[in-house]
Formats: C-alpha cells, structure tokens, sequence
C-alpha cells in the first residue's frame, strides 16, 4: 500500500495544515531512500516516519536540503 496524503496526515496529525505539496515532496524524497525489500511489511510505516522527518527538519529550515559543508 502507497502512502497516501490523507493517510500520512491521519498518521502524523502535527502535519495537518502542512500544504500537500510539501507532504508529496517529502513523501517522493522518502520514497527514493527506502528500500522495501529490507522493510517489508514495515515499508509504510518507514516511509511516513522518513517523510516526517524531512518535514519536521524543513519547518526549522530548508525542506529542499541545501548544501553540505
């Protein structure tokens, strides 16, 4: 099962109001950076945790990354 906006934000209510475009950014970036076949059934869980923490990371600061130093 793909996480959803919806599903991610029922998920991770503190997101709520986070517009969805930036969920879908986190959510594609989370996305290139898990692999299922390590995660298997928690391959869901994983991806939301990941993109949550992109967006927790963004609200402090750049959500695009930056550069390393």
């Amino acid at each position: 099962m793909a996480v959803t906006i919806p599903h991610f934000k029922q998920d991770f209510p503190q997101f709520s109001q986070t517009p969805d475009s930036d969920i879908e950014r986190a959510l594609t970036r989370a996305a290139l950076r898990i692999n299922s076949a390590i995660f298997g059934d928690l391959y869901d869980e994983a991806h939301g945790a990941l993109a949550a923490h992109y967006l927790a990371l963004g609200q402090r600061g750049n959500i695009g990354g930056g550069t390393a130093t």
